[in-house]
């Protein structure tokens, strides 16, 4: 996995988070559009820190349209906590 990739879309989602929050616990009226930016921002960066995980450094610094699009879909090969495939990904070797 490419760590400086991951951690690098973690930290974008983490920022735009942390000031949503902040917004919405300061009271601030937050519009439905400033929400759904923010939320379309906070997905794209952790749906592409999933879907680029084993992306080479060049494939990143590169970022053709084709990895972009791919990257930031909601990915199809994460299960959820709860169903019934939670275990079943290749990299996943807990014993449950």
């Amino acid at each position: 996995m490419n760590a400086r990739f991951i951690a690098s879309n973690l930290k974008e989602a983490e920022e735009e988070l942390r000031g949503l929050i902040t917004r919405l616990e300061s009271g601030e009226q937050v519009s439905f559009e400033d929400y759904h930016v923010a939320m379309a921002h906070i997905y794209h960066h952790l749906n592409s820190a999933w879907n680029g995980r084993n992306a080479t450094d060049e494939q990143w610094r590169e970022c053709i349209d084709e990895d972009y699009q791919k990257w930031q879909k909601f990915p199809q090969d994460l299960p959820m906590i709860g169903d019934d495939d939670y275990y079943d990904l290749p990299e996943y070797d807990a014993k449950t």
